[in-house]
């Protein structure tokens, strides 16, 4: 009943979690309540509503765990929820965590045993799931204000999204606690910043017009190998699930497209117009395809030809901006969201390859 933040498949892509300010409880000061709903693929095909996580103020973040057992929000209300999937397929809630105030976003580790909130009440923690299924908070470091946080692959190493413009990566130490590696400076609002599949790199994107793709050396120090420029705020920079590749949105209407070189240096392979800003850009998981979104009411899907070339193959219409766009985990569907004619809505798209 409220525009769509936010939807994101499962891995196996049979759920999908959609986050919304559209709660129906009463307002508290200046907000209104927030939900995530999660929806299941029916073995005919066909999508039904499981579940509807209501929070008392907004849902800032929500999270499948990558075996897609769990769901995970965070919410202005200064709650963490998590539900967990039973065997009947039905969602419960299973656990709560709790903070001072605002939590701005909260994510799982590769094998849901950790997870990282980043709250406005001081800092990044780390919970552990204890065997009586209780979350506990097992370590801690404060990086303050932080945003958003995101885990490295293997574990070893997180990254934090400030507000004072800066990104910081954390790593283990000897002793086994979390040490700051490096600080990476912007000159503006940082929008997210997120680790290469193999964890040896990270990418930032920036209101100051700049994505930065930092890389780690075999001594272990972290440097700056490339900056891809826009001529306005960066909204999303991600990686391929295969680390070769980097692709940008940009308000300047443009997506580009990084490709790393044998020497480890990164190069440009192509740009994609839009003609309105471009909210985000998403990889497939086999790499092979990107989704865009984008203000001019198209989501458009750029596809790897075998001259490793990126040539766009698609476009998704709306009758209204697409705030987001992503592949399911097998690269068959995509899932954009869009306000339509006053409507929100979220659209599934079957991918069929041309015979």
């Amino acid at each position: 009943d409220a525009w769509v933040k936010r939807a994101t498949f499962s891995s196996d892509g049979r759920h999908l979690v959609t986050v919304s300010n559209d709660g129906t409880t009463k307002p508290f000061g200046k907000n209104n309540g927030g939900t995530a709903k999660i929806y299941g693929m029916k073995n005919d095909g066909s999508w039904v509503k499981k579940a509807i996580i209501c929070h008392k103020y907004s849902v800032n973040s929500a999270d499948v765990s990558a075996d897609g057992r769990y769901v995970l929000t965070a919410s202005g209300d200064h709650t963490v929820k998590i539900h967990s999937k039973e065997h009947d397929g039905s969602w419960l809630e299973s656990g709560i965590i709790y903070h001072n105030d605002l939590i701005s976003s909260a994510t799982f580790n590769a094998d849901a045993s950790r997870v990282m909130t980043t709250s406005y009440d001081g800092g990044a923690k780390i919970y552990g799931q204890e065997e009586g299924g209780t979350w506990e908070e097992n370590s801690a470091y404060y990086a303050t204000h932080a945003d958003s946080v995101a885990f490295s692959a293997n574990g070893n190493y997180l990254v934090t999204v400030s507000d004072d413009y800066t990104v910081r990566i954390y790593g283990h130490e000897d002793d086994g606690l979390l040490g700051l590696k490096t600080t990476i400076f912007h000159k503006n609002k940082v929008n997210s910043a997120a680790f290469s599949p193999d964890g040896s790199h990270v990418v930032t994107a920036s209101n100051d017009g700049k994505a930065k793709i930092y890389g780690q050396n075999k001594d272990g120090s972290w440097e700056e190998k490339a900056t891809i420029h826009h001529a306005g705020d960066v909204n999303s920079a991600t990686f391929s699930a295969d680390g070769r590749y980097v692709v940008t949105a940009g308000d300047d209407g443009k997506v580009k497209i990084y490709g790393r070189e044998s020497d480890g240096s990164w190069k440009k392979k192509t740009t994609i117009y839009h003609n309105g800003r471009v909210y985000s850009a998403t990889f497939s998981t086999d790499g092979r395809h990107i989704v865009t979104a984008s203000k001019d009411k198209t989501s458009k899907i750029i596809g790897l030809t075998a001259e490793e070339s990126w040539v766009e193959k698609a476009t998704i219409s709306h009758r209204g901006l697409v705030s987001s766009a992503t592949f399911s985990g097998d690269c068959s569907h995509v899932l954009t969201t869009a306000a339509d004619n006053g409507y929100h809505k979220a659209k599934i798209t079957e991918l069929r390859m041309n015979e």
